[in-house]
């Protein structure tokens, strides 16, 4: 983030959430007398459901079944339309997420509490509970509305090096406590932050300097259980890493990938954790050593099942050979050998998004020369399906002399439709939406030609649906900058982009995030005054769906 910015104190402001509401106990079976069946017995307050496995359970208020001894009975918590599951209680009051196992060693009761969500729109902007000096955050949601956020905070007594903080959202109490991710006295750079939307497991991969290296790789993993894994080191330990990514699966295996200097050369590099934190060695994912060739800028998808694609920019060295290059993650193989992807001179950096199936789409701006002195910038796309990469798509069409101003970005639904957006020299921002396996619409303008410049990357979101949020910070006429967020509705359309800071100072970093229904979470850094500095600002979105 922009160091420039004075960074300040903590000031806590209560994050608004969900009305609170108790739930209610049960009784069972006395275990004395040698039973062999026990009786659990499940109390439901607020609009939802519950259901076990052994059947037995199936109610929306109150019921119970016997089970034999020592089975172990998973109850499963859905709540209705417009509600979320609250609370836990009872045999299950220390269970996270939508179900919780109960093993029948003797008589049991549980609660179950569901909350209504606000009413459908934005919340007022609020401060998370960010120290002062804070800023550059990421989040994620998972499908039951829980969120992850992670950003950078000054360190105590410092200038310039920063901590990696975090903080979990929970739709019934909000923020919990920041927590630290890491100890280490050197600064923080690079964060990365991915999770498996249907459990909530997320990875956060950040690079930080050793005692070896100017700049390593590190992750944690994160539980909704169990909470925290220990610090893992990824990288080589005297290699140089810059740009890492990194993505998760469902049992909440991590793949990441990065570009690491080694040998006066950029190479890019991989590995795989499992869920419990446990690295393996990092593997060389390329082997084109050429003098002047740089591999760098890697971004990487991950399947529900595990498998994972990575993609990167290869310039420098001989012209044949530039371009984007891809190397393939396999649960059964392993790594596989690199291969040239697209071959073109010049243009942007690659990015990739996965569906549900293991479908990919990569998508990238390209320079395309029509004269001597005339050069035309294509947004373009390849879709991996059934193993294999097809032919290069077109996206937009020719987009005149305007030069790309920012790098494409690309982001899949679990059913496979793809929104790409990008901007543009003549300072406009626009965005398209390819149903799945389909072919994207002439684009949308969603910033209009001219007027104020872009002074952050883009960030989108896209639900089960087709809703989707597209954010980035522009100037302003006061001399500051805004949070802008434009929306789309399948039935509606784009609607052009709002700021949504309320206070005339500088706002960048924004981040957007969605889960499969619609509701979403929105945070950027906003400069507060240069007695107060910088914290995490943020807005919550209720899609009522």
């Amino acid at each position: 983030m922009n160091r420039v910015i004075v960074r300040w104190a903590l000031v806590l402001v209560a994050a608004a959430g969900l009305a609170a509401c108790g739930g209610g106990g049960g009784g069972g079976d006395n275990p004395s007398g040698g039973a062999s069946r026990f009786t659990l017995t499940v109390n439901v307050a607020g609009s939802g459901s519950v259901t076990s496995s052994p059947a037995g359970i199936s109610c929306g208020t109150t019921c119970s079944a016997a089970f034999d001894v020592d089975t172990r009975v998973t109850l499963t918590a859905t709540a209705s339309a417009g509600h979320a599951l609250q609370a836990w209680g009872g045999a299950c009051a220390s269970a996270s997420g939508n179900t919780c196992t109960v093993a029948m060693a003797q008589a049991a009761s549980v609660s179950v509490t569901f909350a209504a969500l606000p009413v459908s729109g934005w919340s007022s902007p609020a401060v998370v509970l960010s120290p002062g000096g804070s800023g550059s955050a990421k989040v994620a949601i998972d499908a039951a509305g829980r969120a992850l956020a992670v950003w950078l905070t000054l360190r105590t007594g410092s200038l310039s090096d920063e901590d990696l903080m975090a903080s979990r959202y929970e739709p019934g109490t909000g923020w919990s406590t920041p927590v630290l991710l890491e100890t280490s006295p050197r600064d923080v750079m690079r964060v990365e932050l991915a999770m498996d939307l249907a459990s909530g497991r997320a990875i956060v991969l950040w690079t930080q300097a050793s005692d070896t290296s100017n700049g390593a790789a590190w992750a944690r993993h994160f539980d909704p259980g169990t909470g925290w894994t220990a610090v893992a080191a990824l990288s080589s330990p005297t290699g140089v890493v810059d740009v890492p990514s990194v993505g998760i699966d469902a049992q909440g295996n991590a793949v990441a990938a990065w570009s690491q200097l080694d040998a006066q050369r950029f190479s890019v590099w991989g590995s795989r954790g499992s869920a419990a934190g446990a690295w393996g060695t990092a593997q060389l994912l390329e082997t084109m050593d050429e003098l002047g060739r740089v591999d760098g800028n890697p971004r990487i998808a991950v399947a529900p099942q595990g498998d994972a694609i990575v993609v990167w920019q290869a310039s420098g060295g001989s012209v044949a050979n530039r371009g984007t290059w891809t190397n393939r993650y396999s649960t059964a193989t392993g790594w596989g050998s690199a291969s040239h992807l697209v071959a073109v001179s010049g243009g942007s950096a690659p990015d990739i998004a996965m569906d549900a199936n293991g479908n990919a789409v990569m998508v990238w701006g390209q320079i395309e020369p029509v004269s001597a002195t005339e050069m035309y910038t294509l947004i373009q796309a390849k879709r991996y399906q059934a193993g294999s990469w097809g032919a290069p798509l077109r996206v937009a069409r020719d987009l005149g002399a305007n030069s790309l101003l920012s790098l494409p970005i690309v982001k899949m639904n679990a059913a496979g439709a793809a929104l790409v957006a990008w901007g543009q020299g003549d300072l406009s921002i626009r965005a398209t939406i390819a149903p799945p396996g389909g072919a994207w619409p002439a684009s949308t303008l969603v910033k209009p030609v001219g007027g104020r410049s872009v002074t952050s990357l883009l960030r989108a979101a896209l639900d089960a649906d087709g809703h989707a949020f597209l954010a980035w910070a522009q100037g302003n006429d006061a001399g500051t900058a805004d949070a802008m967020l434009a929306s789309r509705s399948p039935s509606g359309g784009w609607v052009a982009g709002v700021p949504h800071d309320t206070i005339s100072e500088i706002a960048a970093d924004p981040f957007v995030a969605m889960d499969a229904r619609g509701n979403a979470l929105y945070l950027w850094t906003q400069y507060m005054g240069s007695t107060v500095g910088t914290q995490v600002v943020w807005r919550r979105y209720v899609s009522g769906r």
